[in-house]
This record gives C-alpha cells, sequence and structure tokens, in this order.
C-alpha cells in the first residue's frame, strides 16, 4: 500500500507539472511581467540572503520570492525544485512573486558550475546565475556591513559586491589583497551586483590574510598597543608616521605569530599617528589601508549635556540632566565668545530669526583676531552664514548631483583645537541645528566635550570637507558625502571614560548602530527622529526576543518604513510610540543598558538619522560615550518624552550597590575600565581572581573617577572575579574575558 501511495503521489506531481506547462528559464523570462510560469532548477542560496532564492537550470537563472499569500517556501542549496508563480519585476529585477506552488524533487545536488566573468560583466545575459570573478581588490578596508555595495575591481575594471542585512559575512574583516570571488549575478535597478553568500565565496589568494581589523589597547597620553590577527603565522609589522606619509619608516617584529601586537610609546599627548599594518609570511604579504589613531589628551574630559525640553530629574542616580530653557544659543555664543584661535562651525541650517546673534558673535571672534571657518548646506536656509563677514572662510556642500549625494547634515563646533593649553580646546555637537524652531519648540539635545585628542579628530573631519586646514576654503580639494575617506581615529578615553567617533558616510554608521543595539544586554531606550531601515528595526525586535528591555520613541510612525512599523508593533506593541508633543522629536540618541553597570552603560548619540541616505550619502557625525553618569543624563530625558507620549517606563535602579564595581566593556578581550563612586580618590589595589579563588593578576595605583585596565595576554578566556581595595572600602564583581 506503501509503494502505490508513493507511485500516486509521483503521479500527481507529474500532473501537476504537465498541467501547468513546465517551461525553461530561459522561456520564462521571455514572456511578459505578470504572466504565471512554472520553472524547475537547482536553488544557489538559503537564508543568508533572506526569504528570496535563486534558482538555475541549464538555459538560465531566475529568483523567486514568498511574496503575501505564498506558499511555503523554504529551500536550501543544492534543491532541486519546482516552482510555479507570477513574474514581476521588483527593483528591475525580474523574479517570481509570489510563490503559489513549490514541490522538492531532491537534495543536496550539486550547483552550477560558476561562469567566470570580469567585474563590469553582469548584466541581462547573467542576472540571477552563479558566477566567479578571479584575482579581483576591494577598493575598501575595514569590516563587512549588511545592506552594503562594495566596490571590486581588476585591471582597471570594476564591478559592485553586495552584502545582505542576512549576511554571515557581516562584520568580518574586508579582504586585503587579491581574492577569488563566487556570488550570484543580481540587480538593484541599474546597478548589478554580486551577492556574495558566505565565507566560502571570498577564497584568498595569498596564504597569509587579516582575520580581525587592528584593535586599540592601553590608549594613554604617550601610546597606545595595536593588536591584530592573520590565518596563519607571520611578522608582526607596520608603516607609521605623523602624515599619511607614513615618514617615520616600520615597526618590526620578526618572530612569527597569528596573534599581533605592535605598541606606540614615547608619544606625546594628543598625537595623531597614520599606520599601515601588515603580516609577511614567506612570499605572500597581507596588508591592510593606512588607520588613523590619535594618544589621549591631557584635556579635563569633562562632558556637559543640555536640553532644550522637560526632563524627569526624579531619574537621576548620579547628575541631574539639565534643561536650558530658551537659551542654548545663548550658551553656544559664551563658547564663541571664549574663544582664542580657532573655531570650525558645520552646521545643516542657521539662521537668526526670533534668536540670539549668533552670526554677530561669530564676526566678533572674527574681528577679534581668531580664524572663523564656515561648512554650510547649499540647500537649505542659510541667512546666518550670508550674513557672516566676507572675510570668513565659507564652503557649501555640493547642491547638483543627487541621489550620489544627500545633505550636509552635520551639527558641530571645533574650538581651539591646536591650542598649547589642552583645556581650550572644546568639541559641540548633537542634534540641534541653529534655527529657533531647533533651539525652542523642537526635542534636541547639545553634548560639549572638553578634550583635545577629539577636537583634532573633529578639525580633520572639517578640513576634508573644506579642502584646507587653512583659513579660506579649497573647493577642488574638498570632499563631501561618499567622496569622504575613513580617515580619522575612532577610539578615545576622555575623563576615564571609553569614546568612539565616526564620521557618515565613510564609517558604516548603521552598522555600528546594528551592532550597538545587538551589544544591549538589559535594555535599550530609543528616541530617533525616524527609523527607516529594516535591519535596524530587525536587530531591536531580536534584542526584544531575547529578553532585552526595548522602549522605541520616533517622531511619527509616518517618517518610518512600513516594513520598521509592523516589526517593532508586532514585537514591542505599546513600547513602540510616537511623539505626542509639539514640535518635532528631532533626537538621535539610544541608551543601552541603563539598568545594568555590569554590562557598561553608553550612549550613542549625534546628527545621524537611522536611514539609508544619512549612511551612505549624507555628511553626519555620531559619537558613542561609555560611561553611566551619562547614560543616566540622557534616560532623565527620555523618560519625560516617553511618557508624555503615552508611554510607561518601569522604574528600576541601575546595579551598582555601594560595593559593586562599574566594569566595562563586559566581556573584555583584554583592556576594561573601572568606575567608581566620585568620593573615591585615591590610592587602589586591584586583584583579579580565577574561580578557585586563585589571583591571577594584582596591581596598585592611583585612583581619580575610573581606572583603565590593560591585563596583556597572560589570562585565559573565562569569567574572573574583581577585588579592588580603596581607603575605604572593598568593591567587587565579575568580568569575562574572551
Amino acid at each position: 500500500m506503501r509503494k502505490a501511495t508513493v507511485v500516486f503521489l509521483i503521479f500527481l506531481g507529474w500532473i501537476i507539472t504537465d498541467a501547468k506547462s513546465q517551461i525553461t528559464i530561459e522561456e520564462a523570462r521571455a514572456l511578459p511581467v505578470g504572466t504565471e510560469v512554472t520553472i524547475s532548477g537547482i536553488v544557489t542560496n538559503g537564508s543568508e540572503l533572506g526569504p528570496i532564492r535563486y534558482i538555475q537550470d541549464e538555459t538560465g537563472a531566475i529568483p523567486a520570492y514568498p511574496g503575501a499569500g505564498s506558499a511555503t517556501f523554504n529551500p536550501v542549496r543544492g534543491d532541486l525544485v519546482t516552482v510555479t508563480g507570477k513574474l514581476k519585476l521588483w527593483s528591475q529585477l525580474l523574479e517570481i512573486d509570489p510563490v503559489t506552488e513549490y514541490i522538492k524533487t531532491s537534495s543536496g545536488n550539486p550547483l552550477p558550475a560558476p561562469q567566470e566573468i570580469e567585474p563590469n560583466q553582469m548584466g541581462p545575459s547573467n542576472e540571477g546565475e552563479l558566477v566567479t570573478m578571479k584575482n579581483v581588490s576591494f577598493t575598501s578596508t575595514g569590516t563587512f556591513a549588511g545592506n552594503t555595495n562594495y566596490n571590486v575591481t581588476r585591471d582597471g575594471k570594476t564591478g559592485q559586491v553586495r552584502i545582505s542585512t542576512t549576511s554571515p559575512l557581516k562584520g568580518q574583516v574586508i579582504p586585503t589583497g587579491t581574492v577569488n570571488l563566487v556570488g550570484i549575478s543580481s540587480r538593484y535597478f541599474e546597478t548589478y551586483q554580486l551577492l556574495l553568500r558566505d565565507e566560502d565565496d571570498i577564497l584568498p589568494t595569498s596564504s597569509i590574510y587579516f582575520t580581525s581589523l587592528p584593535l586599540v589597547s592601553n590608549l594613554n597620553t604617550s601610546g597606545f598597543n595595536l593588536n591584530w590577527t592573520t590565518n596563519t603565522d607571520g611578522t608582526t609589522e607596520m608603516f607609521y608616521g605623523n602624515t599619511p606619509a607614513l615618514e617615520k619608516g616600520k615597526l618590526s617584529i620578526a618572530e612569527p605569530s597569528s596573534n599581533h601586537e605592535v605598541s606606540i610609546s614615547g608619544a606625546s599627548p594628543s598625537e595623531l599617528f597614520y599606520i599601515q599594518p601588515f603580516s609577511v609570511s614567506g612570499a605572500d604579504t597581507a596588508r591592510l589601508g593606512v588607520f588613523t589613531y590619535i594618544t589621549s589628551s591631557e584635556s579635563t574630559g569633562n562632558i556637559k549635556v543640555y536640553f532644550n525640553s522637560t526632563v524627569d530629574n526624579s531619574y537621576a542616580t548620579h547628575e541631574e540632566a539639565f534643561r536650558i530653557y530658551r537659551a542654548i544659543e545663548d550658551t553656544l555664543i559664551n563658547y564663541i565668545n571664549r574663544a582664542k584661535y580657532n573655531i570650525d562651525l558645520s552646521i545643516y541650517n542657521f539662521n537668526n530669526n526670533g534668536i540670539s546673534n549668533i552670526t554677530g558673535a561669530l564676526n566678533a571672534a572674527h574681528n577679534r583676531g581668531v580664524t572663523v571657518r564656515v561648512i554650510y548646506d547649499s540647500n537649505i536656509d542659510a541667512s546666518g552664514v550670508n550674513t557672516l563677514d566676507a572675510a570668513i572662510g565659507k564652503q557649501a556642500s555640493p547642491a547638483s548631483y543627487y541621489p550620489v549625494y544627500g545633505i550636509m547634515h552635520n551639527k558641530f563646533l571645533v574650538f581651539d583645537a591646536l591650542s598649547e593649553d589642552p583645556d581650550d580646546s572644546f568639541v559641540w555637537t548633537g542634534s540641534t541645528n541653529l534655527t529657533q524652531g531647533q533651539l525652542y519648540t523642537d526635542p534636541n539635545s547639545v553634548i560639549i566635550i572638553q578634550d583635545k585628542s577629539l577636537a583634532i579628530t573633529y578639525m580633520l573631519e572639517f578640513n576634508e570637507m573644506f579642502g584646507s586646514d587653512g583659513a579660506q576654503p579649497s573647493p577642488a580639494q574638498s570632499r563631501f558625502g561618499p567622496d569622504k575617506k575613513n580617515n580619522t581615529p575612532h577610539d578615545f578615553i576622555i575623563g576615564g571614560r571609553k569614546v568612539e567617533c565616526y564620521f557618515s558616510p565613510s564609517d558604516g554608521v548603521n552598522s555600528l548602530i546594528t551592532s550597538t543595539i545587538d551589544s544591549a544586554k538589559s535594555s535599550l531606550h530609543i528616541a530617533t527622529m525616524l527609523i527607516t531601515r529594516s535591519d535596524i528595526g530587525y536587530s531591536i525586535r531580536d534584542a526584544y526576543e531575547r529578553g532585552v528591555i526595548a522602549k522605541v520613541l520616533v517622531n511619527s510612525r509616518a517618517n518610518c518604513s512600513p516594513t520598521v512599523v509592523s516589526t517593532l508593533d508586532n514585537s514591542l506593541g505599546a513600547d513602540f510610540i510616537e511623539d505626542q508633543e509639539t514640535g518635532i522629536m528631532h533626537h538621535k540618541y539610544m541608551i543601552i543598558d541603563r539598568y545594568d553597570n555590569y554590562a557598561g552603560p553608553k550612549v550613542l548619540v549625534g546628527c545621524h538619522n537611522w536611514s539609508t541616505a544619512a549612511d551612505e550619502r549624507n555628511d553626519e557625525n555620531t559619537l558613542v560615550i561609555h560611561d553611566y553618569v551619562i547614560a543616566n543624563i540622557y534616560f532623565q530625558e527620555f523618560v519625560k518624552r516617553f511618557t508624555n507620549s503615552g508611554g510607561s517606563v518601569t522604574r528600576i535602579e541601575p546595579s551598582l550597590t555601594e560595593n559593586q564595581l562599574t566594569i566595562y566593556p563586559n566581556p573584555a578581550r583584554r583592556l576594561f575600565h573601572i568606575g567608581l563612586p566620585p568620593e573615591e580618590q585615591g590610592p587602589v589595589r586591584l586583584g583579579i581572581y580565577d574561580l578557585s579563588g586563585k589571583m591571577v593578576y594584582n596591581i596598585s595605583f592611583d585612583h581619580s573617577g575610573s581606572l583603565t585596565v590593560d591585563i596583556g595576554h597572560g589570562i585565559k578566556t573565562g569569567m574572573y572575579i574583581l577585588k579592588l581595595e580603596t581607603g575605604r572600602k572593598i568593591y567587587t564583581g565579575k568580568i569575562i574575558f574572551e
């Protein structure tokens, strides 16, 4: 009976297939859009590209997508399938959407042999098919981000590689030498792109290559360490200098290793370094691009945060958040008035209508000998710029090459970056434009950081857009948007806090946003004007599903993509809300692990909207500040905005009790920071113990607010107990070393 049933099912499948008039993929591709077709072929990808599947037979290939009302459709690579559905154009890619019928005939079949092509040969003749490109090089360095395209070249011919949101390649190091690539030739509007599926689609031609990017540790006023890894043993070397010319020559450690460490020592505070790491194994060399680093400053490291809307100080645990009512511009004018040497202003929208006269303050600074320079967006009301003294250097953003370029969306000022007195240097940034609505009505924040190293970094970004480090711009040399390079430092220790700094679109900030969300251990509190990126919405959903408290406030659901709205509605429910107050909720900040000092609270803040344009076309800036005090200050503002719009916030006190340590990052590789209550000053002794109680590390030193500890390579991975003794108390905590 069982055999008869099997025969009947096979016969039935034949009837269905025959009734649907199965045709070749080549024949299907020639039919009009909207035609129902039935095709068979081998599936060449799995879930690494999301729900879409590419199917190939001996005549061609076509993707199939399980759209609304689709049959269950989840084949894997090597499945032989028969698919029925209607032809559809999605962003000019011809696909079967939705899949209405699907039969899997067999599994584990060999994939079609990829056709070898040049980087510029993807097109209609191979759309959807497996192809290979040999001996190509990526033009970018760093790590792969999701939803991002990368150029590859060979012999002057260029093609684009696409990394999807769901790709397992996200976060992996972009190859630095020549590689052979295998992937699927696909299309997005007029752009043909190679879809890489996983690490097996990248075949290095060199015997040695980087498996991690350089990681900064032991960052201080006189130097830092760099650590990276390679797939096999090689030398540890780098070219370096204080300019991109790498004029200081080479540092080299000949002893072979796959775990590399090299140190810069004897440097000056706030000294800038350009470094190109490489490792040699036999005749092969793994070489990265040039990275930029800066030593710590001798500045105070003070950070001030100001809000223009109400806050809830009942949630303060260390410092009360501060609202400046209709006086943020007066605060800015005070900073302008005390500037000694230089003021660099990069601003999206600036006028003096109905507010204190910022232009007058800048003109007065110029007249007393301060070098004032201004960058502004060419498409927005710039009356504040137009009334500046004609001798002040001004550079407008490009006005005419959208969609390649978007907007100059920065809102930052740099004061006295190169002053010999490190306490003169300030960075003013945040989400606030210099207009009456933005300063008085729309919820915004300003963050002011007293740190020379950070000021130099913002000045470098300014110079790149200005095209010059002098008083007047050089339009021919200026770079905006996609033309900019990732050429600024990212790592800082400011007032004992770890701080990260990134600029868009060169630094992959949307990937930073998703990875920061992914790092959340206990809570996410997000206030951002909009979210149009589905990958960010999915990251928030995934955090919630793994038990993280997640609350999201946006200006309006209409500002968000439908996918984000449905994703967050379905996961967060009443904890995804839109602003109900007056004005535009203009914030772009996220508070991570506010309740859990063991996880290392941090704030991501800046002017970068959570959109594709901000990531790929606009000029933006973003900071990540690892500090429980700053996290709590932003949380006090979040509570007020969220509850005023109908949301609720549970009052949970942070996990730091009187005798517990604040440790971040945690887990750590080798470098971590410890925060203590402000009353603890003076000498301390730190001991690290394994779970058997054996001491594996100890050190004594003076303490003034927070400690930075570099344990070196001597401790194995796992969990450890920390005991820190001061003159008053004994503090304990747990840390995991990776």
